[in-house]
């Protein structure tokens, strides 16, 4: 007994908890709609090979307010009641860090433990436009049109949305025209709700493109186009496709230079064909007898 004095006379230590409120925030939270989701298209980007749009859908979101609230907690140590008279007699001074009276500690607690509750709708709403992986379908029509700025010509094609854009490949679309456009015009019909997005690409933008397509070059220009490409295809060694080039030059109605059938000879005889080889180096000594810079060279690919 007169040990359990001794003990709770010199003073203990204890814990106290209480709930705390630290505030009231605001957080937004996403409206589900019974009906379609709205989505549109953002501005056009045009880039080497295409017109690209980034799809969006519209979000409407609530305003709900919320109590933060936590259980904190704080050592407490009760009088010490052996050395209070002491303390009392020398004002306090014979008492170290308050073991005299009793001292609390500072309310503490972990922000991992701090509560969201009494959640309530502000009745505040407000709408954003947030990207869209959704999947859907336009039609894309792709209008040439000339120098009198008249649509000439059309292309008409349905385009699926993948991967929050919607892409139109203007470049390819453009290069399968019959005629070379001076200015584009694309126009998209559809999305949900349905709605007409339109660009038009002009004289300064559609070089960008940089299109070609061999059926809008004259016949000199389209020769000149197959002739660099052949002599690239036989500096490579790449007599297969030299071959291709080959027979297109073959059947246009332009004068070909002396050394035409030596090479189309040559390439053939490369590639495993001598029949054909034969055939083209005498219709180069044909031409040419013994005046030609190759005869020497097209007399040995007659040789069986």
């Amino acid at each position: 007994m007169a040990l359990s004095l001794v003990l709770a006379a010199c003073g203990t230590t204890s814990t106290e908890t209480r709930i705390h409120h630290l505030g009231t925030d605001t957080e937004w939270r996403t409206l589900v709609s019974s009906g379609d989701t709205v989505h549109r298209l953002g501005p056009a980007r045009q880039t080497s090979d295409a017109l690209v749009w980034a799809l969006q859908e519209r979000r409407t979101e609530q305003a709900w307010t919320f109590d933060r609230t936590v259980e904190q907690t704080r050592n407490v140590q009760d009088p010490n009641l052996l050395a209070l008279p002491l303390g009392v007699m020398t004002l306090g001074a014979a008492c170290l860090d308050g073991e005299c009276f009793g001292k609390s500690g500072y309310w503490q607690h972990s922000e991992r433990d701090v509560r969201r509750e009494n959640h309530r709708p502000t009745g505040e709403t407000r709408v954003s436009w947030v990207a869209s992986q959704a999947s859907l379908t336009w039609t894309a029509a792709l209008h040439a049109i000339d120098a009198s700025g008249q649509i000439v010509e059309s292309v008409k094609r349905p385009v699926t949305s993948a991967g929050g854009q919607l892409t139109v490949p203007v470049k390819a679309w453009a290069q399968a025209l019959a005629q070379r456009p001076k200015a584009l015009l694309v126009e998209l019909t559809g999305g949900r709700p349905a709605a007409v997005t339109s660009v038009r690409i002009d004289e300064t933008a559609i070089g960008g493109l940089a299109l070609f397509a061999e059926q809008w070059l004259t016949t000199p220009e389209l020769y000149q186009h197959l002739a660099t490409a052949l002599a690239a295809r036989l500096r490579a060694g790449e007599h297969a496709q030299a071959l291709e080039l080959f027979a297109r030059i073959e059947k246009m109605p332009v004068k070909k230079p002396e050394s035409f059938h030596y090479f189309y000879a040559r390439s053939l005889a490369a590639v495993g064909k001598p029949a054909q080889a034969r055939a083209q180096a005498r219709q180069y000594l044909s031409a040419f007898g013994e005046d030609g810079k190759y005869v020497a060279q097209a007399r040995e690919l007659v040789q069986p």
